[in-house]
């Protein structure tokens, strides 16, 4: 089926399909994403009403620079959840988070000390260098597996050293590593090569999951233009597993 095929069925108008938006950093005042409960509260709505009905929430957790742990993130999603009821807003919200794989993670994976999703609390969002691929990537992937955990690599079209290494994300594939795509990456957000990759890594069916991955204002206003583009019409048919979550 083409796009020029796609297009002409049922048009999508919002992000309903996806249902569940896996990767947000709404959890205010904790990491560089939403900075206060307010501020949270007018993307939780405009979230909405692009047709979200579930929020994940994932805030870093990142020794060096966001040294958050699970007790102060639950405490700081407490206070928010209040705040939602207050506001009589019906949507499902959940916590997880996004970690950074280093040294950190590890003991955290082996103290059982992990902020997971999905219906079995078993998939476990992570992110690694922007830079380069450290040596010990697969070995702590691996250390999430053996755990009984399923590792869900965030945005790995940002990962753009890896172009010219695509056989990695084949592998990642085949170790059974799911991973999310950003919603705003296929429309060229993050620049020309970060969209080329996320078709690239579309086409060859090996990503799982869409994400919002917002921040700020600027992601929420870049994802809302989204839906005016033909791309979305094409992803819109794709088996997401955000609908099983």
């Amino acid at each position: 089926m083409n796009l020029k095929e796609i297009i002409s069925g049922k048009k999508i108008k919002d992000y309903s399909f996806l249902g569940a938006d896996m990767h947000s950093h709404l959890l205010p005042a904790v990491d560089d994403g939403s900075k206060s409960i307010s501020e949270s509260i007018q993307f939780i709505k405009k979230l909405q009403s692009m047709g979200f009905s579930k929020l994940i929430l994932t805030p870093h957790i990142y020794k060096e620079f966001y040294p958050n742990t699970k007790e102060n993130l639950e405490e700081r999603f407490q206070l928010l959840q209040n705040e939602v009821a207050e506001h009589n807003m019906a949507i499902d919200l959940h916590l997880a988070a996004e970690y950074y794989l280093d040294e950190n993670f590890i003991k955290l994976l082996e103290k059982g000390e992990l902020l997971t999703f999905g219906k079995k609390g078993l998939l476990v969002l992570v992110e690694t260098s922007f830079v380069s691929l450290p040596a010990y990537f697969e070995e702590y992937l691996f250390e999430i597996i053996a755990a009984g955990y399923t590792p869900v690599l965030a945005h790995p079209e940002r990962y753009l050293y890896l172009n010219e290494r695509f056989r990695v994300y084949h592998k990642l594939n085949e170790m059974g590593v799911l991973m999310q795509l950003n919603i705003n990456s296929l429309g060229g957000y993050y620049g020309k090569q970060v969209e080329e990759l996320s078709l690239k890594l579309y086409d060859n069916n090996l990503v799982d999951f869409l994400g919002t991955d917002l921040h700020h204002e600027k992601h929420e206003e870049f994802l809302k233009s989204m839906l005016g583009k033909k791309i979305i019409q094409k992803v819109g048919k794709y088996n997401w597993l955000n609908t099983a979550i």
